[in-house]
């Protein structure tokens, strides 16, 4: 179930995610300023969670804008499991010492 990090004045606990799945096109903030945000954060989990972004937009420059948001990988939809898959475990493999399991 989606959760939100933020919710007023609520924020989730660090290490309490493990990735985000990031949409692009959202109301009021779009998923790029929203990684931006993230990223520059005061707490130690905002610059290793791997961000991956969401978006039906796949052009070369639309890619471009979310690494240069801090997004790890850009996928495009219509989503596929495999890809989202294949994504987690190398954002994963990339930033932690985490290790999933094979079944994944």
């Amino acid at each position: 179930m989606p959760y939100c990090v933020c919710r007023g004045d609520h924020w989730s606990p660090v290490n309490y995610f493990g990735v985000i799945y990031m949409d692009i096109m959202m109301p009021r903030m779009n998923g790029w300023d929203a990684a931006r945000t993230i990223r520059a954060m005061n707490r130690p989990d905002a610059e290793i969670i791997p961000i991956i972004a969401m978006s039906a937009n796949a052009f070369s420059e639309d890619i471009m804008d979310s690494r240069l948001a801090g997004m790890d990988i850009h996928l495009a939809k219509p989503l596929d499991e495999a890809k989202m898959i294949n994504a987690l475990k190398q954002c994963v493999a990339e930033r932690s010492a985490v290790k999933l399991r094979n079944d994944l």
